[in-house]
């Protein structure tokens, strides 16, 4: 299954060719995709320089397979990816810093719970439909920041 993926992102190549900035976008396992089944078949994943991991499984599955791998990621929130955000505007100089960071990293991708994550308690909102409104606002943000900086 690897080897057919890299053929194709690599147009029939066995390699990248140029450069290329590696976003990947994953989603919940289906159940029969067991920590075991990830190692024997997804291992080429952990293998791959990316620079931003969208990840939409609040359980964080496909994270925990990273980390049982020893792979480093730096987990971001979408406040950070936003300029004119409380924790910007409250934190001066953080935006370009943070910027500077993710341009200039190697090897450690920003890792973005684009569904939140269970294990951390969250800012609680009046309503689902505010939480969504908040969710998708960050992750345009994040798409965005992405486009205009790598």
């Amino acid at each position: 299954m690897s080897r057919k993926l890299v053929r194709l992102l690599c147009g029939g190549g066995e390699s990248f060719l140029g450069v290329h900035n590696r976003i990947l976008v994953i989603d919940a396992p289906e159940d029969d995709m067991t920590q075991q089944w990830m190692r024997d078949n997804l291992n080429f994943l952990v293998d791959t320089e990316w620079k931003v991991i969208f990840d939409f499984d609040c359980n964080e599955h496909i994270y925990q397979f990273f980390e049982d791998t020893g792979s480093v990621v730096k987990i971001r929130s979408f406040d950070e990816f936003d300029d004119k955000s409380d924790f910007n505007m409250e934190n001066p100089g953080q935006f370009k810093q943070f910027s500077e960071d993710i341009q200039h990293s190697a090897r450690q991708p920003s890792w973005i719970f684009a569904n939140g994550r269970t294990r951390v308690r969250e800012v609680k909102y009046e309503s689902l439909s505010q939480w969504k409104k908040k969710r998708a606002r960050g992750f345009m943000k994040a798409v965005n920041f992405f486009q205009r900086r790598i």
